[in-house]
């Protein structure tokens, strides 16, 4: 069905601007794609990003685990009993047990099954070594999410793409393992070797240093792929990791500051459990992720009635309010839902808002007799670009005239 509208559209429209406008987000404005997604899976494909510096494209675990199928707890603990460094897991009771700490330590199923022959999905990141493991199998699950926090702590200023391999700062996209503070402290006995850093065998461990035995176990899992899978190529699965910020410049800000501060304060102290460690920094980057996508509904619902980016000393917050009574307590609850309400009532305008900034690009772009080199960038930071189309929006620019027309 959604093919065949599709076409319709395409036959009026035609098939250049229908391809910028059928999409479900704005990048310039959200750099993900605001939809589910499963926070837990951001890390490892972070570290991945940080280590090799493209996106993860196909990696071995499937072909290693599956058996000839989808890989289950079933079928990687028979793969991994086969390895001679685990012992004493062979007998039925030993594999049950094998499979059960794999499903509640560093393995996680589709729709969170505990059966030992559910389809596996996703992989925790107790260890760097989780970035080997290609879980989920497509990146595109994770709706772009880990490339713009990888894209916040680079802190790249200017470029459309984030640079691999360049020597920049504490947290360098492309980088060996001791020379990025944030692979470096979920890497413990971990280094890169050799001459070439993107050699994707070239990350060791040194096997004399004493792991957890989650670690160790995501570790052998890794191993078991051979290599850390390929950068992603093709068109529909490009490889370079977009530089772009959220519009909610404030909130975007306050988030890179508030993950550094964490990183710093607790990634490198050996003290805290893994474990702990990880669902405080799911915590953090839900939170923040919240505070962007609640930030950049304001400011875009403002552009589409000024047609003007605010300032960043002026920026939008959309207030929630929590009641964390239980609903005990009627003027909390009341006040709660009325929050609720209110979130939610902007969200079902955002689609109509991004739409009109998709077409005004298109005409901008496409359309219009704007001089193409004058034109803004719209990366890392969209603002100019969209106070250009925000003009032709509310009729300021002397284009703004035969763009009604044209859209008539």
């Amino acid at each position: 069905m959604a093919n065949e509208a599709r076409q319709v559209v395409e036959s009026v429209l035609g098939s250049q601007m229908t391809a910028q406008i059928w999409t479900s987000t704005y990048y310039p404005a959200f750099p993900f794609v605001p939809q589910d997604f499963s926070v837990g899976a951001v890390l490892p494909m972070m570290l991945y990003l940080f280590r090799w510096g493209n996106r993860r494209g196909k990696g071995q675990f499937a072909e290693t685990y599956g058996s000839g199928g989808a890989p289950t707890i079933a079928s990687t603990v028979d793969r991994l009993v086969s390895d001679p460094s685990i012992h004493g897991f062979d007998s039925p009771s030993g594999r049950a047990i094998l499979g059960d700490f794999l499903l509640t330590s560093i393995l996680e199923n589709r729709r969170h099954s505990e059966s030992h022959e559910e389809q596996v999905q996703r992989c925790f990141a107790n260890h760097y070594f989780a970035s080997w493991i290609d879980l989920p199998t497509s990146a595109a699950n994770l709706r772009g999410v880990p490339e713009m926090v990888t894209a916040l702590l680079s802190d790249q200023s200017s470029g459309e793409t984030v640079e691999p391999f360049a020597e920049r700062g504490r947290y360098v996209v492309g980088a060996r393992i001791q020379d990025n503070d944030l692979l470096r402290a979920l890497a413990p006995g971990t280094a890169t070797t050799g001459e070439h850093k993107s050699n994707l065998r070239s990350d060791a461990l040194d096997e004399t240093y004493p792991l957890p035995l989650d670690q160790l176990l995501t570790v052998r899992l890794a191993q078991g792929c051979g290599e850390a899978p390929a950068k992603a190529i093709g068109r529909n699965n490009p490889g370079p990791i977009p530089n772009q910020r959220p519009i909610a410049k404030c909130a975007a800000d306050s988030f890179r500051e508030d993950l550094l501060v964490f990183l710093d304060c607790y990634a490198s102290a050996a003290s805290m459990p893994r474990p702990a460690l990880l669902q405080m920094l799911e915590s953090a980057i839900a939170v923040g992720l919240t505070t962007i996508v609640t930030g950049a509904v304001e400011v875009m619902n403002r552009w589409s009635v000024t047609g003007v980016i605010p300032d960043v000393a002026e920026a939008p917050k959309f207030p929630l309010f929590f009641d964390c009574s239980s609903g005990s307590d009627p003027v909390l609850r009341a006040a709660s839902e009325e929050s609720g309400f209110l979130v939610r009532q902007a969200l079902n305008r955002l689609p109509s808002v991004l739409m009109y900034a998709r077409l005004l690009d298109h005409y901008v772009r496409s359309e219009s007799e704007i001089d193409r080199k004058t034109l803004p960038s719209t990366s890392p930071d969209a603002t100019d670009w969209l106070n250009l189309t925000g003009s032709v929006l509310n009729g300021d620019h002397e284009e703004a005239k035969d763009a009604r027309r044209y859209f008539a």
